[in-house]
């Protein structure tokens, strides 16, 4: 029996979170029963349109997206159309295939999901392509109708790491239902490939992004009203393939092998010798500077109380690298339903907790024939400087809105975001040509959401 209110939502993604899957919601969802067939088919779909304030700062749903909303009103930051198939092979083993297009990715069709599962009692294995399940909502993420915002939180989902959104390889889950809930213990491992775009003063560039051994272990529960998620997640290689970062290695290699040909000249200088291996040793470690194993840690909560839902999440993320740092972050949201609609109100929060890649001592050499070498790496050092900001994460929101159900399955949402970062020197989730730039930006957003 659907029920109308959004405070059907945090259960929903509870049941999806507990491996019912996408398919078995939104039949549910529309007051209907699945038909007697081997195959299910359904669906989502959003179309948004939201304006955008600031020239400068352009918004994104993730990193792959290669159409921000700048300035002047833009259907590229939501619309979204997801198909997904289920298959039961056998009465114990089924296939689920989940392919979505988003406007701002130049709705270039995506594939979320391809996974074969097999059960075994209260034992399931998975096996293929699986959403990464990094966050409280994360087999619904992109369902706008599941939601109650018309997006998630941008400090928290808008920003690498956040868009590891899939990995391919396996998951070993096991649920316990019992009297007033039932608990989810899942393991999984994979490796994952992915897109992310870079924007400059003067270009646009697609990076990859190459994951390899995700490996990582969630605990959920249900108890009544109220659903609570721990997740531990290890990225054992997080690697940015991109002619940015291409040409970066290259000129630090370079100036590297300069120092150390110009200390083996001054040989019979040993104090000048010395410091320019020091020197290149210090550029060195400025090598690969976005490359490293990185850790998750995440913990989501959401419950009823009466007509109020509160949904929370809190992660940090250890990236391990001097130039990416340490992170945390967190998300309040807060839903009030009404006979006349369903108002809702959410702050969110993303800080690095260590200092900016230290370049202090990327500094020119001062020995007289080494002009060259000193231009190279005062050039070197802007560079890194700039990277460090562009690099740097921390942004917070607030959001004030409004959903109205329209249908068993179509939900009305208006939206007003206030999101910024804390200086006009950092990026966060923005995509700047340029920096410094406004780090103030005003969106206001109309969405339909449907599922089907």
């Amino acid at each position: 029996m659907h029920q109308k209110h959004p405070r059907f939502v945090p259960f929903a993604l509870s049941a999806l979170l507990l491996g019912y899957g996408v398919s078995s919601y939104s039949q549910t969802s529309m007051g209907t029963d699945p038909a007697p067939s081997h195959l299910r088919f359904s669906g989502f779909a959003t179309l948004g349109v939201v304006s955008n304030s600031n020239p400068d700062a352009g918004v994104v749903f993730s990193g792959a997206q290669s159409k921000p909303a700048f300035k002047g009103l833009s259907a590229d930051l939501d619309s979204v159309l997801g198909l997904q198939w289920d298959y039961a092979l056998r009465p114990d083993t089924s296939l689920t295939v989940q392919a979505l297009a988003r406007a701002g990715e130049d709705l270039q069709p995506s594939l979320r999901m391809a996974y074969l599962e097999h059960r075994l009692g209260t034992v399931s294995a998975r096996g293929g392509r699986m959403r990464t399940p990094l966050f409280l909502d994360t087999y619904a993420e992109e369902i706008g109708y599941a939601n109650p915002l018309i997006r998630g939180p941008l400090p928290l989902y808008g920003a690498a790491p956040s868009q590891i959104i899939h990995l391919d390889g396996a998951s070993l889950q096991w649920r316990m239902p019992w009297a007033l809930g039932s608990v989810l213990i899942e393991g999984y491992y994979g490796n994952g490939r992915f897109k992310h775009v870079w924007f400059s003063a003067t270009a646009v560039e697609q990076a990859s992004v190459i994951v390899d051994d995700i490996t990582g272990i969630t605990l959920s529960t249900t108890l009544g009203n109220t659903s609570v998620r721990v997740a531990r997640t290890n990225l054992g290689s997080y690697r940015i393939d991109s002619s940015n970062n291409t040409e970066l290695n290259s000129g630090i290699a370079a100036l590297s092998n300069g120092l150390t040909r110009a200390a083996a000249s001054y040989a019979g200088v040993p104090t000048i010798a010395q410091s320019l291996v020091a020197k290149a040793r210090v550029l060195d470690s400025f090598y690969d500077a976005l490359h490293a194993p990185q850790q998750y840690t995440g913990f989501g909560f959401t419950s009823n109380f009466g007509q109020l839902t509160v949904l929370c999440d809190w992660a940090t993320w250890n990236l391990n690298t001097e130039m990416l740092g340490k992170l945390n972050a967190w998300q309040l949201t807060l839903t009030y339903e009404t006979a006349y609609g369903t108002p809702y109100v959410s702050v969110s929060q993303k800080n690095r907790t260590t200092p900016r890649g230290d370049t202090s001592q990327v500094t020119p050499t001062g020995v007289p024939g080494l002009a060259q070498l000193d231009a190279g790496i005062a050039g070197l050092r802007g560079g890194l400087d700039r990277l460090a900001l562009y690099t740097d994460a921390s942004m917070q929101s607030f959001t004030l809105g409004a959903r109205w159900e329209l249908a068993n399955n179509m939900a009305l949402k208006a939206q007003y975001d206030l999101l910024s970062t804390p200086s006009p020197q950092l990026t966060g989730a923005f995509k700047v040509r340029a920096i410094p730039f406004d780090n103030n930006v005003n969106l206001f957003s109309v969405a339909l959401d449907v599922v089907f």
